[in-house]
């Protein structure tokens, strides 16, 4: 909300494949279940050319950019891979203009703590290659803890981590 201010990343996917953002999160608990999500928006509605060459990123459109599905031209559409630790977990696929209407739309996955395992970086990487587009945001990152069938009662020293005082 832009009234109350805030923070968002907004990326310029460069022409090579490769990270575009790095994430370590520690104080994790082992074993246990995570979801990490976060939403994200195609920024460019006319901001690239197709493989034809047909582009509009200047004031004029030129007749044959199709800014829509199917035959879209509007450019290279941002498509990214979650991963932990270096192994892929999710593939957003490709994040459409017209099909979200420059909308936010959310992305994630959920995942689980090996044995010990108290800390983990989160990468996110670009599987779009070129620059003619491909330019993306992204907003209000979630990653929270997935417990099934928690019940935690009033008590005077509550866990949230087996052994570990909740609080």
């Amino acid at each position: 909300n832009a009234a109350n201010g805030g923070y968002m990343l907004v990326v310029n996917s460069a022409l090579l494949l490769g990270v575009a953002n790095n994430q370590t999160i520690s104080g994790l608990c082992e074993e246990t279940f995570y979801e990490f999500s976060a939403w994200f928006r195609n920024v460019c509605k006319r901001c690239g050319s197709d493989s034809t060459g047909a582009g509009a990123s200047g004031t004029s459109i030129p007749a044959g950019y199709i800014p829509t599905a199917p035959g879209d031209s509007s450019g290279v559409k941002p498509n990214l891979t979650f991963q932990i630790n270096g192994v892929d977990y999710y593939t957003s696929g490709n994040i459409d203009y017209a099909n979200t209407w420059g909308q936010w739309v959310k992305k994630g996955f959920v995942f689980k703590t090996g044995a010990g395992q108290t800390s983990l970086t989160i990468s996110i990487k670009n599987n779009a290659p070129g620059g003619g587009g491909n330019d993306w945001a992204m907003d209000d990152i979630a990653f929270a803890t997935c417990l099934p069938a928690l019940e935690m009662w009033p008590t005077n020293t509550p866990t949230y981590c087996l052994n570990n005082q909740a609080d």
